[in-house]
C-alpha cells in the first residue's frame, strides 16, 4: 500500500521531493510543512496499527518494545539501496534487505554462538552499512553524479 502511495500518487511525489531536497521542493511551490506534517501523522498512525497487531503476540505492550532495532532499521534501508544522500531508494529493496538481515540473525542462532551472537550480529550489520555506503559512493563516482563532478 505504501509503495503504491509513494510511486503512483501526487502525494507520493511530493513526499519524495520534500525528502530529497527540502529547499528545492519549497521553491517548486510545495507546502513542505504540510507534507512533513502528513508524513509524521501517517507514521504515527502506522505505529498505532503495528502496536495493535502486536498485542496478541506480546500480551503486554511496553513503551520500550522496539529498543535496540535502530541499527537494524538503518542497515535495512541502506542495504536496500536507499542513498545516504537522498534522492533514490525503494520499499522493495528495503524489504529484501530485511529478509537478508533476518537470515543473518537466524544463521547466527543456529551457529550456537550464545551471548556473542548479538555482538556478531551488530558487527555484521555495521559491515553491511559500510559496504552499502562504499558501493553507493563508487556508483556515484562512476556515474559522475557527485557534487564535485
Amino acid at each position: 500500500m505504501c509503495s503504491l502511495l509513494a510511486r503512483e500518487t501526487p502525494l507520493g511525489r511530493r513526499i519524495y521531493a520534500t525528502g530529497s531536497n527540502l529547499h528545492a521542493a519549497h521553491l517548486a511551490g510545495l507546502k513542505t510543512h504540510r507534507v512533513k506534517l502528513f508524513v509524521f501523522t501517517f507514521t504515527g498512525f502506522l505505529t498505532a496499527v503495528a502496536t495493535l497487531v502486536s498485542v496478541p503476540r506480546l500480551s503486554v505492550i511496553e513503551s520500550g518494545v522496539g529498543r535496540g532495532f535502530e541499527l537494524l532499521v538503518v542497515t535495512a534501508v541502506v542495504v536496500g539501496g536507499t542513498s545516504i544522500n537522498g534522492g533514490r531508494g525503494s520499499i522493495a529493496g528495503s524489504l529484501l534487505a530485511v529478509l537478508l538481515l533476518g537470515t543473518v540473525g537466524t544463521a547466527l542462532i543456529f551457529l550456537r554462538l550464545g551471548e556473542s551472537a548479538t555482538y556478531w550480529e551488530r558487527a555484521i550489520q555495521g559491515a553491511f552499512i559500510l559496504l552499502a555506503v562504499l558501493a553507493d559512493h563508487l556508483a556515484r563516482r562512476r556515474g559522475g553524479t557527485e557534487a564535485g563532478a
